[in-house]
């Protein structure tokens, strides 16, 4: 199963908000579970390709790419 976790770069509050964007800016709604801080999300039935995690908190907002092989 191909999983990615935000939580290695970031400490994760609940009021944290995830978005994954593909490389056209479109949204790819993704399975997340944000639990104590931590956040796993299954991309498994992503295609393969470049995608970007926003995470957004109140007006903090950071991204991140990953390549889903």
């Amino acid at each position: 199963h191909d999983k990615t976790y935000p939580q290695d770069i970031w400490q994760l509050p609940d009021t944290v908000t995830i978005t994954i964007y593909n490389y056209i800016g479109q949204v790819m709604h993704i399975p997340t579970n944000k639990n104590g801080g931590k956040c796993e999300m299954d991309v498994n039935h992503l295609p393969a390709g470049v995608y970007n995690i926003l995470y957004r908190n109140g007006n903090t907002a950071e991204s991140i790419q990953f390549i889903k092989e």
